[in-house]
């Protein structure tokens, strides 16, 4: 996990997707933020790794139930954004919060294995990546 996506990489990856959403790629087949994490920390810091994951597992476990709550909760940090637009936006998003098996955090080989190539495909990453040694879910409890 040394191939770290950089700050330009950032702004790329953001360009690609809206280029792409347009496109319906198949390869973006996923609707839950991806959460990153260094190499070093998940080495050196496990525990803080799960303790936070816990965590955001918590809080998307809760808005799945009580999506006005969630929003509220955003909006409380993020005034700015449209309350109207965060509702109908998490509504939809619900459903895709969890796998097919019903489980937080799941992502299936095969959506990981396509959005790896649609990366590096858009050269997005610093070098080529094992999509299998790109994610671990060992840290989800």
């Amino acid at each position: 996990m040394t191939n770290l996506i950089t700050s330009p990489q950032i702004i790329r990856l953001q360009t690609a997707m809206r280029k792409h959403f347009d496109s319906r790629d198949e390869r973006l087949d996923f609707y839950s933020p991806v959460l990153i994490a260094n190499a070093a920390v998940l080495r050196q810091e496990p525990e803080l790794v799960k303790a936070f994951l816990a965590a955001s597992k918590q809080g998307y476990l809760d808005t799945i139930e009580d999506p006005v709550a969630g929003v509220e909760a955003l909006s409380a940090v993020a005034p700015e954004l449209d309350r109207d637009f965060l509702l109908a936006s998490q509504k939809w998003v619900n459903d895709y919060y969890l796998s097919e098996a019903g489980k937080w955090g799941v992502i299936a080989q095969e959506r990981w294995n396509g959005f790896a190539a649609w990366m590096q495909e858009h050269e997005l990453l610093a070098s080529e990546i094992d999509p299998n040694a790109a994610y671990d879910s060992s840290f989800i409890g």
